[in-house]
């Protein structure tokens, strides 16, 4: 069993300790960039704003880099970006 001690201590070194250990905690994160999340065939189809079978032509094509895990077909957030940014470059407001 845990034993659970109290204590008072003032609001700014409550604050302070939080700080430091919050710190601490986000130094050891190991951030992924979300660029790299694999992302479904909806999910692409939606951010870049054209339907599945534009997709389907892009990825026929060799537009759309895609990987496939079993049957299924994922892109790469950051492949979206890369080619949204060339479709689509002086059409977008």
């Amino acid at each position: 069993m845990q034993q659970v001690i109290l204590t008072s201590i003032p609001l700014n070194q409550l604050c302070a300790v939080l700080a430091e250990h919050l710190r601490t905690e986000f130094a050891n994160l190991e951030i992924n960039p979300p660029q790299d999340r694999l992302l479904t065939f909806d999910e692409a189809a939606e951010i870049l704003s054209v339907s599945k079978v534009t997709l389907t032509e892009w990825r026929k094509r060799g537009i759309m880099p895609y990987q496939k895990i079993g049957k299924r077909v994922y892109f790469k957030q950051s492949d979206l970006l890369t080619v949204g940014e060339v479709k689509f470059k002086g059409k977008r407001s």
